[in-house]
């Protein structure tokens, strides 16, 4: 084997354990989802403000919906979302479905699919990147090398 396709496959193999990484971060991100929304507690509760945030290197701002919701004993809590979301998908004032720990209320997060999931499809997605542009690359390669 020459020492170009040795490079080629050690940096193709390199880009597959990472797509792999980062493909069974984002699996185990759905599994814990899964779980958490399986014994979670379901409620109602209301968008009270939205945090602006900036975004890592850009002079942006992203806005992430604050909410309230009651617990089960009555007792009123206030989180902010950990997914942005534009203030055309929710207003001030606006109902949302939340789901709560049991035990701890304090963690909460909003129903809804881009809200429990886009984390974790988002790294499934770049890991299966990697891994398709690895596998092309690779072939590719070995294409031009064998002829």
């Amino acid at each position: 084997m020459s020492s170009e396709l040795r490079n080629l496959t050690a940096i193709c193999l390199f880009f597959a354990i990472l797509g792999l990484g980062f493909a069974g971060w984002g699996a185990y991100e759905l599994w814990q989802t899964h779980v958490f929304v399986t014994t979670a507690e379901h409620t109602t509760g209301k968008v009270v403000a939205f945090e602006l945030r900036s975004t890592a290197g850009h002079n942006t701002s992203v806005p992430y919906p604050v909410y309230e919701f009651t617990d089960h004993e009555k007792q009123v809590h206030r989180a902010t979302s950990t997914t942005y979301s534009s203030s055309d998908s929710y207003s001030v004032g606006s109902s949302v479905a939340i789901l709560y720990a049991p035990g701890d209320p304090s963690i909460s997060r909003i129903g809804g699919f881009a809200h429990l999931n886009a984390l974790a499809l988002g790294f499934i997605g770049l890991g299966g990147l990697a891994i398709l542009v690895s596998i092309g690359v690779f072939v590719s390669g070995y294409k031009s090398y064998k002829s």
